[in-house]
């Protein structure tokens, strides 16, 4: 009522505004709440779902994706970092889901898109490219690599095998040593030694492949430069020889020679 009014009720309170009784002027809705009707004695907390960020609102805005709103806000509150949130007008964080695996979530994000960095395996609720806690994430384990946004680590392939942990790549995994063998997936050493009678160069797999060459012999684990070394293994002593290829041990020579 202003002062020269002669009835209780002279001007109506706009929407957005309120008045209390004996006011001589409306006031704005502070933020947080809305009046969408005029004549309001009082405003209203924004609703649940919704969010109230100015002066004199009649009606709040649609939370948007990535956080929720529980009523009364005058901002979205955002989903916490290894939660994503793909639906509006959310009411509480349970809305909020854990980061699906491979990927990791900052706060207030929509639909998981960041991928988990190459070397480290991302699982549920992963809040950085490369966690390490075991139960958001870890290094990828020896014996494998995985590679960006991987949801398991690969195993390392025959022929190889990988000590560290943190492979990112198939070429992170070693070549076996030479004179031993690589027989299985995903091996953090060499498994076995190179079959006697035979040697083995780098990245051996196959057990018997290549025969120990004539004038030498190979005892078990002999290494060799490369699949046609013709110089594997260890010469035979005096009086002993290797006529043939494939010998663990020289033989006596015959008597005369």
């Amino acid at each position: 009522c202003t002062g020269t009014s002669s009835t209780a009720i002279q001007h109506a309170v706009e929407a957005g505004h309120y008045s209390e009784a004996g006011a001589v002027d409306q006031t704005e809705c502070p933020r947080g709440t809305y009046s969408s009707t005029t004549a309001s004695p009082e405003c209203t907390d924004c609703a649940a779902g919704q969010y109230c960020d100015e002066y004199a609102m009649t009606g709040g805005k649609g939370c948007p994706k990535g956080t929720y709103c529980e009523g009364g806000n005058e901002q979205p509150t955002d989903c916490p970092k290894g939660t994503y949130n793909d639906q509006e007008g959310s009411i509480n964080s349970t809305s909020c889901l854990p980061c699906r695996a491979g990927f990791y979530c900052n706060p207030r994000t929509e639909t998981p898109i960041l991928k988990c960095d190459a070397g480290f395996l991302c699982l549920r609720g992963a809040d950085s490219p490369r966690p390490v806690d075991g139960e958001k994430g870890m290094e990828c384990p020896a014996g494998r690599y995985c590679l960006e946004g991987a949801l398991s680590a690969t195993e390392c392939p025959l022929g190889t095998f990988r000590p560290n942990k943190g492979g990112a790549q198939e070429s992170d995994c070693q070549n076996c040593t030479k004179g031993m063998m690589c027989t299985k997936t995903g091996l953090e050493t060499p498994d076995k030694e190179c079959v006697a009678g035979y040697f083995c160069p780098e990245g051996q797999s196959i057990p018997q492949l290549y025969k120990c060459p004539k004038g030498y012999y190979c005892p078990n684990g002999t290494a060799g430069d490369s699949p046609g070394d013709t110089n594997a293994g260890k010469r035979c002593a005096n009086g002993k020889e290797s006529t043939t290829t494939g010998l663990s041990e020289c033989t006596d020579c015959p008597a005369g020679d």
